[in-house]
């Protein structure tokens, strides 16, 4: 029956509405520590890598907490990805004058909670 599959996949909605508000605190955690994983084969793995410079170059913001999250990361360093600065910038290192000093974590969450009614509208 047509309305019992609706009523289902309405509740389905409901719980996972409910339960991503209840365990946002460790859903944040587990991203967290995600991306610091990914920041460990960003030199090795293009695909790694072509992600994290588009999500820094979109969201102007450079590592997981801040910029000091790449550090270790590269030969020489104080390097940081390209994708760290603006695109005109020659050199990308922590003492480039405009580099983004933003952590992605954090600008995923505002990009996340500024768009969530197009999330859950697109959810229905």
């Amino acid at each position: 029956d047509l309305a019992a599959l609706i009523a289902v996949i309405l509740i389905c909605e409901i719980g996972g509405g409910i339960a991503g508000y209840v365990l946002r605190g460790r859903i944040n955690s587990i991203i967290s520590a995600k991306m610091g994983d990914t920041m460990e084969q960003y030199k090795d793995h293009e695909g790694v890598r072509l992600t994290w410079d588009d999500v820094q170059k979109d969201l102007k913001c450079c590592g997981t907490n801040n910029s000091a999250d790449w550090k270790g990361k590269f030969d020489e360093g104080n390097k940081l990805p390209e994708s760290c600065c603006p695109a005109e910038t020659e050199s990308c290192t922590t003492t480039t004058k405009d580099v983004y000093t933003d952590g992605c974590l954090g600008k995923l969450e505002e990009y996340v909670k500024d768009n969530i009614v197009i999330v859950a509208g697109a959810a229905v």
